[in-house]
């Protein structure tokens, strides 16, 4: 889902240079190199619409992204096969996601083909879930501004966890704030009055 609208961070955090991407491009990257049955970039954007598009990936714009991220959900859950197997929801706020974390957490669906997969890194429960698809309808039915996590709460006997050891993974980034911190990670010694 890369169709949020920043109003946290006061401009399109998506398209700000993080390292030597653009800030969604980590999370494109990542996925265009994972083996995944479809993928669908939910946008509200033409810039990423074109990054998406570079990738070879399906693009479905969200005119109501404003309202909140279940917008996104429930348009990419809708626009989806519905015979897939399951849906992973990543959004493009997580630079520090990567392959082993994405293998884990579908290994993890393998083995529990009936249950929402929940990622904890250093116990803290987090994102990107993935939900198999008997969940589809409970997604569908998200408000506007509900995310993933309400599935999760109404169905705490049907997940399993899955453990990180690394709080890095975890970040996503809705401030300037969180921004400049997250830099200290690819960027050694960046402060804020850099």
């Amino acid at each position: 889902m890369i169709a949020g609208c920043s109003s946290r961070f006061g401009k399109n955090k998506l398209l700000i240079q993080f390292g030597e991407k653009k800030l969604c491009e980590y999370i494109l990257d990542l996925v265009y190199h994972f083996n995944f049955y479809d993928v669908l970039v939910v946008y509200n954007n033409d810039k990423i619409k074109s990054l998406a598009k570079e990738r070879k990936f399906r693009c479905i714009y969200n005119a109501y992204a404003e309202n909140g991220m279940g917008t996104s959900i429930k348009i990419g859950t809708k626009n989806t096969d519905s015979s897939s197997d399951g849906y992973l929801f990543l959004s493009g706020d997580r630079p520090f996601l990567n392959s082993e974390h994405l293998y884990a957490i579908v290994e993890k669906h393998l083995e529990n083909k009936d249950k929402i997969i929940v990622p904890f890194f250093n116990d803290r429960s987090s994102s990107p879930c993935l939900f198999p698809s008997v969940f589809r309808q409970d997604i569908l039915l998200l408000g506007d501004n509900d995310v993933g996590k309400k599935v999760v709460k109404s169905n705490l006997d049907k997940y399993v966890r899955v453990d990180f050891d690394d709080d890095i993974a975890a970040l996503d980034i809705d401030t300037e704030s969180d921004y400049q911190n997250a830099l200290r990670y690819i960027i050694p010694n960046t402060t804020k009055s850099e």
